[in-house]
């Protein structure tokens, strides 16, 4: 679909754009109310610091299907890397229950929801600050985007441009 958009005439920059915009405002919608419907649930004391510990999951995660959907050409493939990832990683692996009992923490600490879905945890349970987990979520985020950025380029170039 995006190879027959840049054949009529748009850039791969102009269609990167469109779908940064809309990634960003999904994340945003999904984690604000994601955040306001666990209100009913809990009583958090910083729940605009939850709401950004979701947004960074959903960021580095969006990156993450970036990079998958830019690398694979079939979407079952590609719907399948994302699903079973996303759920070992941060249904399984990021549980504390598991987490503290795992034998190789160092390779969870690698997994894309390590530092988001920390950065959430603090910022819903407990008063410390999570800026140097959200940094690396974000630097996380944006080494997938780019990496993802850099392969849809180079796939959607035509003789053209």
């Amino acid at each position: 679909m995006n190879k027959r958009l840049i054949i009529c005439g748009y850039s791969p920059i102009d269609l990167l754009a469109a779908i940064l915009c809309a990634l960003i405002l999904i994340i945003i919608f999904i984690s604000t109310y994601v955040g306001l419907l666990i209100l009913f649930f809990h009583d958090y004391s910083n729940v605009v610091g939850l709401m950004i510990g979701l947004s960074m999951i959903g960021f580095v995660y969006g990156c993450y299907g970036l990079l998958v959907g830019s690398l694979l050409k079939k979407e079952l493939e590609g719907i399948l890397m994302i699903v079973l990832l996303a759920n070992i990683d941060v249904g399984w692996l990021q549980n504390p229950v598991f987490y503290s009992q795992a034998e190789n923490q160092t390779f969870i600490q690698y997994l894309p929801g390590y530092f988001p879905s920390q950065s959430a945890v603090i910022q819903a349970f407990t008063d410390f600050s999570s800026k140097s987990l959200n940094t690396s979520a974000l630097l996380y985020g944006a080494i997938l985007l780019l990496i993802s950025m850099i392969i849809y380029f180079f796939k959607m170039k035509t003789s053209r441009n």
